[in-house]
């Protein structure tokens, strides 16, 4: 179930990056930014993206059913599951569903407002969570997940428009802003057109390598992994983004400043878990699932080292800040070129655990690019970046003890 869920996340999340065109970003960077009819157009343009991205992925769900009858795609993988084309079909209503959610998000956001935006997200997870319990404890089935991911959707919309102050929206369309919307977004679609596709080049492959059980093990050990960077990156998103625009538009001299503040707290806390998870991460499995899972717990320890390298993700909001979207691009690129080469050939000859290691080391190939767009704003401190370092074995010895006392307490 994990596995089937996993892959059928990434078709809508595919179509969806493959679209982006910072709807977020854009509200948070434009002068236009606080103009009613700006943020009304914008939301009509999201609302008509939504509907599209939903078509494509009924024709995908389709395309899959078809060639699954007629079948091409071998029963052992992911893919050749018969019920993944329906899991996407009704998992992919979420993109339409979210699509009609209020700009009063991006505003909120724009003048780091962000306390109600928390407590509405909180509420819809907690409100989402309690519908997927209660319906996986009546039916044990798959589809506890899927309609409780189109609650939460649903959830999100209403509180987005009837809970946030400020004017509602409506439809409008200015072609002017229109315009500026795509300007802007050209770049961002390239970004995110290679960011999906590398971000989650993980599961694309493995699901044509590995059955669905085990790419349900890989799913939950790379959602744990995966939880720091999800709650660092909303954190850069939402708060540091805006915050970086604010000062490149008003005071650009303090933008290195701000940086190395945010580096020095965030670099210990990434690599401090990272050497945790390493030394800790079966323990982590142990205690959180039962005996089905043990195998996930050696790959969440692989998949730790990731926590080393994407801590450099910060440099992407200077350069969102700074109107400089197109060094995203070459970013993305290079993941896209890294992992859809290095996993297979790691794979072939090294088998899971080979795949694995080049998973979590993806990012490296990009730290000499950043370190490079860096230089140019004069943002590069090599003295703190020899300094944070020491968090990883401070880490790894936390998890080592955590290892020793758990064993002698069973």
């Amino acid at each position: 179930m994990f596995g089937l869920v996993a892959v059928a996340g990434l078709v809508p999340m595919i179509l969806s990056m493959l679209s982006d065109i910072g709807f977020r970003e854009n509200v948070c960077r434009s002068q236009k930014g606080d103009d009613q009819e700006f943020l009304n157009t914008l939301w009509a343009v999201q609302i008509s993206r939504g509907a599209v991205l939903w078509g494509g992925c009924l024709v995908i769900s389709g395309i899959l059913y078809w060639i699954g009858w007629l079948g091409w795609l071998s029963p052992q993988s992911t893919y050749g599951d018969p019920k993944l084309p329906w899991v996407i079909a009704v998992s992919s209503m979420s993109i339409v569903i979210s699509s009609f959610h209020s700009t009063k998000v991006f505003s909120e956001n724009r003048h780091f407002r962000i306390k109600q935006l928390l407590k509405i997200e909180l509420l819809t997870q907690i409100i989402g969570l309690v519908v997927m319990i209660a319906i996986a404890w009546a039916t044990k089935s798959i589809w506890s997940i899927l309609i409780s991911g189109l609650i939460t959707s649903i959830v999100y919309v209403a509180f987005s428009h009837f809970w946030l102050p400020g004017e509602n929206n409506r439809l409008a369309w200015s072609k002017d802003h229109v315009k500026e919307i795509m300007t802007f977004g050209k770049w961002l679609v390239w970004s995110s057109a290679f960011t999906v596709l590398a971000s989650n080049g993980d599961r694309i492959l493995l699901g044509a390598f590995v059955s669905a059980q085990i790419l349900g093990f890989y799913t939950i050990a790379a959602n744990l992994a995966g939880a720091v960077d999800l709650l660092v990156g909303q954190i850069f998103s939402r708060v540091v983004m805006p915050g970086f625009s604010e000062v490149a538009r008003t005071n650009p001299e303090r933008l290195a400043g701000a940086y190395h503040k945010i580096r020095a707290r965030f670099d210990p806390l990434m690599l401090g878990l990272s050497g945790f998870l390493f030394a800790a991460g079966h323990v982590a499995i142990n205690i959180m699932y039962d005996s089905r899972y043990k195998a996930a717990g050696s790959i969440l320890e692989i998949l730790a080292l990731g926590l080393i390298i994407s801590r450099y993700s910060l440099a992407q909001s200077v350069y969102l800040a700074t109107n400089r979207p197109q060094y995203l691009v070459w970013l993305n690129i290079t993941r896209f070129i890294s992992i859809y080469a290095l996993v297979p050939v790691g794979f072939y000859f090294f088998g899971l655990n080979g795949a694995l290691l080049t998973i979590a080391l993806r990012e490296v190939v990009t730290v000499p690019m950043i370190l490079y767009f860096n230089s140019k704003y004069k943002i590069n401190n090599w003295v703190l970046e020899l300094k944070v370092l020491l968090a990883w074995p401070l880490g790894y010895g936390v998890g080592l003890a955590g290892v020793w006392v758990y064993t002698m307490i069973r």
